[in-house]
């Protein structure tokens, strides 16, 4: 796990958009983002529960951290979603 620390950014990278279609089941999803050349990541949502094909389908939940002005407020979505 210590050689994590120093994966580049960028290449090494996974987009949201290339694995949501083979997120069908129950998944447990950590979004972090990082600037440029540095190595400090922020969590910026984390996302659980079951899935269809990248979207919420059956109790699922989700938690994520907005900054306004200087302040990071969390925020927690959780309930039943169903594709009509």
């Amino acid at each position: 796990m210590d050689n994590m620390k120093n994966w580049p950014i960028g290449n090494n990278c996974i987009e949201f958009s290339e694995i949501k279609n083979y997120l069908t089941g129950y998944a447990r999803v950590i979004e972090v983002k990082s600037e440029i050349n540095t190595k400090v990541y922020e969590i910026q949502s984390i996302t659980e529960g079951k899935m269809n094909r990248g979207q919420f389908d059956g109790y699922a939940r989700k938690f994520e951290v907005k900054k306004v002005k200087n302040n990071y407020l969390p925020i927690c979505r959780v309930g039943f979603w169903r594709d009509n």
